[in-house]
């Protein structure tokens, strides 16, 4: 069992992150801000909760480092979240519709995944790796993750279902990604976007919501797969780098 005094970082995070994001949500509701707004004040919770939340008396450094694991998820990560969301809703993306599409993925870099990723990955992942398992770090924050998430999924209703298999799924893909590229924050971030954009856009542009999804749920597994093939791409390239340089360190638990 972990002790009481190793616990207190985690709450005040968790305090932290809910707090300030679920305030941040209620008051942009009520004042009736635009929606980019209410969404970069919302995901600024984990970033912020992040930063004030030391352990062991000192704040935990992201690794800014532009490694080629970036690289790869940059020029993988979109096409292929692009094709299993369309996959999924039965029909293609026009090429029409990509500088739209692309907009949108760097407005989820800028307002979304960055802010996310600095707090769940790079904060709350690192901490649970370093006193359990991988698999229960992974599983924990992806459960609270979900529930950071209430707020929509609350105003979602029936709907909300879908987006809970959806986070679910992407909080795994994200934490097996950054354990994989050894706690490096570009590629996470990378694919957070990408895994966002492509939905934002159905659900802006297309007039599609996202329940359409369940009928079409093993299309989307075929494109989902593509992002199986990112993994072991960059799996085998790391397997690489052991054999050549030695064993990777792995992400540093604060």
């Amino acid at each position: 069992m972990p002790q009481r005094d190793s616990l207190r970082p985690l709450g005040r995070f968790l305090l932290l992150t809910f707090g300030l994001s679920w305030s941040a949500w209620f008051l942009g509701q009520s004042l009736g801000l635009p929606q980019t707004l209410q969404t970069l004040a919302v995901t600024l919770g984990p970033a912020l909760a992040a930063w004030w939340t030391p352990v062991n008396g000192r704040r935990v450094t992201p690794d800014w480092r532009w490694r080629p694991d970036a690289s790869l998820t940059l020029v993988l990560a979109l096409p292929l979240t692009t094709a299993a969301t369309a996959l999924g809703f039965g029909g293609a993306l026009p090429w029409s519709a990509w500088p739209s599409l692309l907009s949108l993925y760097l407005m989820q870099l800028a307002t979304v995944a960055l802010w996310e990723e600095l707090g769940w990955r790079h904060w709350l992942q690192r901490y649970l790796q370093g006193r359990y398992p991988l698999a229960l770090a992974i599983g924990a924050t992806a459960l609270c993750w979900l529930c950071w998430h209430g707020p929509k999924l609350w105003l979602l209703g029936r709907d909300g279902a879908v987006l809970v298999v959806l986070i679910l799924a992407s909080a795994v893909l994200l934490g097996l990604l950054w354990r994989r590229c050894d706690g490096a924050l570009w590629p996470v971030v990378l694919l957070h976007g990408a895994l966002n954009a492509p939905l934002n856009w159905v659900e802006r542009y297309g007039g599609l919501a996202l329940e359409a999804l369940v009928a079409g749920w093993w299309r989307v597994a075929l494109g989902y797969a593509g992002l199986a093939l990112l993994a072991a791409l960059i799996w085998r390239r790391r397997q690489g780098e052991r054999r050549a340089g030695g064993v990777s360190r792995g992400p540093t638990a604060p």
